[in-house]
């Protein structure tokens, strides 16, 4: 997802829809194509918003994605920690991706 400004309007005559138009809603479609399946990926505006009502919010980075029309944007994932568990052995170290729910 990705916060910004939209506007809104009611658009037909015969068949009235109320649509949402902007740059916003632009992003955030191009936020779910390039997401994977079964997680929530935000832009870094949307993290920055909600990190401050929600300091602990839990966002993983997930990088810089080329979005069409916009360029790089620096990304992350929603609800999503990472966990880095030690196993018995010293020399290994295993790291993974908790979903929260």
């Amino acid at each position: 997802f990705h916060s910004g400004p939209i506007i809104g309007n009611v658009v037909g005559t015969t068949t009235p829809k109320y649509t949402l138009f902007g740059d916003t809603v632009n992003v955030s479609s191009r936020m779910e194509s390039n997401s994977e399946s079964n997680r929530i990926q935000c832009s870094d505006r949307s993290a920055s918003l909600l990190t401050q009502q929600w300091p602990d919010a839990p966002l993983t980075p997930r990088g810089s994605l080329h979005i069409k029309g916009k360029g790089d944007m620096n990304t992350f994932w929603v609800n999503e920690v990472v966990v880095e568990d030690n196993k018995n052995d010293d020399t290994q170290e295993s790291v993974a991706v908790k979903v929260l729910s």
